[in-house]
């Protein structure tokens, strides 16, 4: 069996990056702390983001809706870079006999 070594295939991997649109930084650019940081520290990863988000529902002309707020930050770039579909932001609630069911994204 082949070996690869680890540096071949980071290095393939920032390049298809690249080329999909990302910005490529080196790592101790954007360490906490730095300037360029993207973090307060290094256990701030996603919850900041995900703590933030909000959620508030609408009435308009008999239908309910659910809002929520854009997801940003790291979280949006770790959930995109593990290819996670994010929620949209905006759905339509159906009801059922007066109960709320399963949400409709619109």
């Amino acid at each position: 069996m082949a070996k690869i070594a680890e540096s071949v295939v980071e290095e393939s991997t920032l390049a298809w990056f690249e080329e999909l649109g990302w910005s490529v930084l080196h790592g101790p650019d954007i360490t906490p702390g730095e300037p360029a940081a993207e973090r307060g520290s290094y256990s701030d990863v996603i919850l900041r983001d995900l703590l933030v988000l909000e959620e508030v529902e609408v009435r308009c002309q008999g239908k309910r809706y659910l809002l929520r707020t854009l997801l940003k930050g790291v979280c949006r770039k770790v959930l995109q870079g593990a290819v996670v579909a994010i929620p949209l932001s905006v759905w339509k609630v159906k009801e059922r006999c007066g109960a709320k069911s399963s949400s409709q994204a619109l």
